[in-house]
């Protein structure tokens, strides 16, 4: 699922790289088409994971679906408004809505639901102390797995800091943004 929401960006990146589009309008629908798909799919996937570690919570897996429904919505605005303009047969985007960002600040959202809720059950489960204190502590420090399993929970915990960070401020930068660009 992950290899094919990737791929589902190649049809922006080949026109946006190995064509001339003479047609700036038709370049930015497909750049943000493409988008909605991999954001929906990458998504997905993140719904996949609630729907294994909660196999037996349907309120939870509802829940997360509508959710899941809700950053497909949020991401749509991108393709429908999307604008630019064609300057040295480049397709050159030409204002910045507000809107823009929802996609991005859903799943962003979503996903970090997503790994909340996965926590919060490895925590319940697999956690021998007694105090949710205790249990947050071998959480973060992987207390209680093999050395593989520990290495593969704490990098897996760096990345999606360092990712939501920068997700973050990528999201502050495109609103804080002037409306026009040229």
């Amino acid at each position: 699922m992950w290899v094919v929401s990737k791929l589902s960006k190649l049809p922006a990146v080949y026109v946006g790289t190995v064509t001339r589009t003479g047609d700036c309008y038709a370049f930015l629908k497909i750049g943000a088409a493409a988008n909605t798909i991999s954001v929906a799919l990458s998504s997905l996937l993140m719904y996949f994971r609630i729907h294994a570690v909660y196999c037996h919570s349907p309120l939870v897996k509802t829940g997360f679906a509508v959710m899941w429904l809700g950053v497909v919505g949020a991401s749509i605005p991108e393709s429908v408004y999307a604008q630019g303009t064609l300057i040295a047969g480049q397709c050159v985007p030409t204002g910045v809505q507000s809107y823009g960002a929802s996609g991005l600040a859903a799943s962003t959202i979503f996903d970090g639901l997503v790994f909340v809720g996965v926590s919060y059950r490895l925590i319940t489960f697999h956690s021998l102390s007694q105090s949710w204190l205790d249990r947050l502590k071998d959480f973060f420090l992987g207390n209680g797995l093999h050395k593989t399993s520990k290495i593969l929970l704490q990098t897996g915990q760096l990345y999606f800091a360092y990712v939501h960070l920068c997700i973050f401020l990528a999201i502050g930068l495109y609103l804080g943004t002037e409306q026009q660009w040229v």
